[in-house]
């Protein structure tokens, strides 16, 4: 790996100058989380750590359990939010402004203002519910929301989210393919809101599991998701790494980088180049699939189907003919299509008043489950016929006699 690859915006939650947003329940394990962050902080922060101030903004809560950090070379400063003055920043702290139930000025300007031009290391904001008319101002301040996905809070967050800061299709079914296996890990999700304009700025998307960060056991999993735009940058950052583990990689959501320690990660590259028969004929296959497109197709639709191929080859859900011209859903025969029939559908814009082939809507319909982008599909009339997860309810034999003539 370059340099570039490996720098820790792949991963790293927290930079200088970002604005976090941290919403749960009460009893939710919040402030838990700050203090693993402040004992960690060379795993949870891009920048030096030299302190921390923590702001009270409820009368009784107090700031014991931070000042049991201080040491000769961390100081924890604490202050109540009637106190507090914007002269009592300092360079490389980390601010918390601790249960907040007014949004007052004066937090509006460290976020606004004074993060960047006193160069602190982030600041956090911790409130019960940030969908409070009085707090939703906070939204288009913070670069990461980090919030607990169970219950009726986490589902309306992600729905408003969804809905105002998202305008890209592919981008909101990304959010729900991620979102859907949040509550299962009960874990935090910190959520990449909004960019920040500087040259380290973070390649995730999401951290999944992000107080997780710390504990290094796989049964706690930390799992990453690239930007969309940089998910070829993983790839080929991580791609050559595996370890050992006792997850099934099948429970986990597609796109997904599990964070483990280093000691723990193998290069397949390294590793002896014993090429298992299964492997061969993976190699055999992909290079015929290659072959057959670059006969069979011309001009854009080539690099398109090349992309859609791609992502059919690593999900299991697809089974291929030994020559490579044939397609099925496993274990469904009557699902056997022409490989280059649906890539040339797939990788061509829709025409006005199309309806596609059924089957190969399904196709379809099975990578978007899997969690293959929406932009691979240049069709977009593929995408009318089916809800997620219909193609699980579909009976093939009746459908293909409904559609025999």
């Amino acid at each position: 790996m370059n340099v570039e690859q490996t720098t820790p915006n792949n991963f790293v939650p927290f930079y200088p100058h970002s604005v976090n947003i941290l919403t749960a329940p009460t009893n939710s394990g919040k402030t838990t989380f700050l203090i693993d962050t402040l004992k960690h902080f060379t795993t949870y922060y891009t920048g030096p750590v030299e302190g921390a101030l923590i702001v009270l903004c409820n009368p009784v809560v107090n700031g014991d359990c931070y000042k049991e950090l201080e040491s000769e070379h961390f100081c924890v400063d604490i202050d109540y939010i009637e106190n507090f003055e914007a002269t009592n920043l300092k360079e490389n702290f980390v601010l918390i402004f601790e249960d907040v139930s007014v949004l007052s000025p004066i937090i509006l300007d460290c976020c606004n203002v004074r993060s960047h031009h006193l160069n602190l290391a982030t600041i956090f904001v911790i409130v019960q519910s940030v969908l409070d008319n009085s707090f939703k101002t906070l939204l288009p301040l913070a670069q990461n929301l980090i919030y607990s996905f169970s219950g009726v809070n986490g589902i309306r967050l992600t729905k408003y989210i969804k809905k105002y800061y998202f305008a890209s299709d592919e981008v909101k079914h990304y959010l729900s393919s991620i979102t859907k296996n949040t509550a299962k890990f009960d874990s935090f999700l910190l959520l990449n809101l909004n960019q920040i304009a500087r040259t380290d700025r973070p390649n995730y998307f999401a951290i999944l599991g992000v107080n997780n960060m710390h504990k290094q056991i796989l049964d706690s999993p930390t799992l990453v998701f690239p930007q969309l735009n940089k998910d070829m940058a993983y790839r080929s950052a991580y791609d050559d790494n595996e370890t050992e583990t006792t997850l099934d990689p099948s429970t986990l959501p597609p796109n997904a980088y599990l964070l483990v320690p280093i000691q723990n990660v193998k290069k397949r590259s390294q590793q002896p180049k014993q090429e298992s028969s299964k492997e061969e004929k993976w190699n055999t296959l992909n290079n015929m699939l290659k072959q057959e497109i670059q006969l069979n197709m011309r001009g854009r639709k080539i690099p398109a189907a090349l992309a859609i191929v791609s992502k059919m080859l690593r999900y299991s859900d697809f089974s291929f003919s030994d020559d490579g011209t044939q397609v099925m859903i496993k274990k469904h025969k009557k699902t056997a299509v022409p490989i280059i029939d649906f890539l040339e559908v797939a990788a061509r814009p829709m025409i006005p008043n199309e309806k596609p082939d059924p089957l190969f809507c399904i196709y379809v319909d099975t990578l978007m489950r899997r969690g293959a982008p929406r932009s691979i599909i240049k069709n977009k009339s593929l995408f009318a016929h089916f809800k997620p997860d219909d193609v699980n309810k579909l009976k093939f034999g009746k459908r293909n006699k409904k559609h025999k003539h």
